[in-house]
């Protein structure tokens, strides 16, 4: 008799991964990546950023604040689409 067990059959259409841009959230983003691949799933990156320091401060703060976010993430979200879009990673 055989005891082999076999593994269910797994179809992923969605791979989210939170990632901050630091050195730390690489590595996650790395497997979500492959995992996203190896699938053939949409991959979704998550930034967020806590806005309760700016919601104290008032509205226009918050306001403030959000734009400038929204600047300083477009730029590192798209080196990150170049590097680690279709293909795999890139230099």
């Amino acid at each position: 008799m055989s005891s082999a067990v076999t593994a269910p059959d797994i179809a992923l259409k969605s791979v989210l991964v939170a990632f901050d841009f630091s050195q730390a959230s690489q590595k996650p983003l790395h497997h979500a990546l492959a995992i996203a691949r190896h699938y053939g799933a949409k991959f979704y990156l998550a930034h967020v950023v806590s806005g309760i320091g700016y919601t104290i401060a008032g509205q226009e703060a918050l306001n403030l604040a959000a734009e400038r976010t929204q600047e300083n993430c477009s730029p590192t979200a798209a080196r990150v689409a170049r590097k680690w879009g279709p293909g795999g990673p890139r230099p």
